[in-house]
């Protein structure tokens, strides 16, 4: 079990049909080449890095980075990255991703990151997080924050007025609805829920690794990663949301 999803599709920028180090591509040509994400800054030259491309370390997550730059003024490279489904408005969310900021006498000043929900491709949509890189070294920054609208999109966007280029990796938006497991099998093994209705039911389902979509009744078009899943258990979640169950797990459960 995972203890959380990662909610952005391709976020470390592994997917892609770039070769080598990419600088200054235009959004339709960095759209065409970056699975999952839409450029559309009016500064119009992110960069698909890899490896360090002589500029900085390689990403922490995978061989790929991508690069974005402000020339201080409001021209800013953007992009949009697309989620695995809308998100749920009330429910908490926490964004992390590496940053890292490359100094250059062109770009002489750390240049921060917003992050915002969006509907739509390629907008910006609500702000909810401004993150700041550090120089010489990728950092893993983080922000946590409430959804306030079904977003199915997560924008990522260079901050105005900065003279600064910053390079990004592992981008991962978790939160919501999630599972948690403590303990192994054989033996005593606890399965934790949160980011659920409060008093509503939480169904518990097991199978081997794969994927299957619920094809009518309750939570009709419910897509989840098991084969062949079977119902182990429906349990009510407390006034927090929160839904737990203890069980003792055979060998094969493993």
């Amino acid at each position: 079990l995972l203890s959380s999803q990662n909610l952005v599709v391709n976020g470390d920028f592994e997917t892609n049909s770039s070769t080598g180090c990419d600088f200054n591509l235009t959004n339709a040509t960095f759209s065409s080449k970056m699975s999952g994400c839409t450029g559309y800054g009016p500064q119009n030259e992110i960069d698909i890095m890899d490896g360090g491309c002589g500029y900085g370390p390689t990403g922490p997550a995978g061989s790929t980075k991508i690069g974005v730059a402000n020339n201080g003024d409001p021209s800013v490279d953007a992009l949009t990255m697309t989620l695995t489904g809308p998100l749920t408005v009330g429910k908490t969310y926490t964004i992390k991703m590496y940053l890292y900021a490359h100094i250059e006498s062109w770009a002489p000043v750390q240049l921060p990151i917003e992050v915002g929900l969006s509907t739509v491709a390629g907008a910006q949509g609500t702000v909810v997080a401004t993150l700041t890189p550090t120089v010489g070294v990728f950092t893993q920054v983080s922000a946590t924050f409430t959804a306030g609208v079904a977003a199915s999109y997560l924008s990522v966007s260079a901050a105005p007025f900065f003279d600064g280029w910053t390079h990004i990796d592992g981008v991962e938006l978790t939160g919501g609805f999630t599972l948690t497991k403590t303990g192994t099998c054989a033996g005593p093994v606890g399965l934790t829920t949160t980011g659920g209705t409060g008093g509503g039911a939480v169904a518990l389902l097991y199978g081997n690794p794969g994927s299957s979509t619920k094809p009518s009744g309750v939570c009709a078009g419910t897509t989840v990663s098991l084969a062949q899943p079977t119902l182990a258990a429906v349990i009510t979640a407390n006034a927090a949301g929160t839904a737990a169950l203890g069980f003792n797990a055979p060998a094969g459960a493993c």
